[in-house]
């Protein structure tokens, strides 16, 4: 199975200590979906949304035991959903993705997700992950 993913899961890093072992990825895009963050998390939450889209990676052929690991690492506020994915070359790639549940979207920020951010103040604490 393929699984697109738009926050911290795009970091090789977490990916690695989440299921033990790099994996294949493409580059691609989610249309009518939007990335925010999550408040006063630096969790990242993906939500339906007209006219937008979402730039992130899909990991390639996931088995069943990573996805698991990704499933318990995102936590209980994301349901895994099926979706087409627009690649960096082109092509559609079908896909799962974790989106968050809009029972919850008042946990939500009103800005948008900072990679950048993600990556020098979070980065080294979301490395040390245990989904056991």
């Amino acid at each position: 199975m393929n699984i697109f993913v738009y926050g911290p899961l795009m970091f090789p890093e977490i990916i690695q200590a989440i299921i033990g072992r790099k994996i294949s990825f493409r580059a691609g895009l989610l249309r009518g979906y939007v990335r925010v963050g999550v408040r006063d998390q630096p969790q990242a939450a993906m939500i339906p949304f007209p006219d937008t889209s979402t730039q992130g990676l899909v990991y390639l052929e996931v088995d069943k035991v990573a996805l698991k690991n990704m499933d318990v690492y995102l936590g209980k506020f994301f349901d895994r959903v099926e979706v087409n994915i627009e690649t960096d070359g082109g092509e559609w790639i079908e896909a799962e993705t974790h989106v968050f549940k809009l029972s919850k979207r008042k946990l939500l920020s009103s800005k948008p997700w900072d990679e950048d951010e993600f990556r020098r103040k979070h980065l080294s604490k979301f490395i040390q992950v245990d989904v056991s």
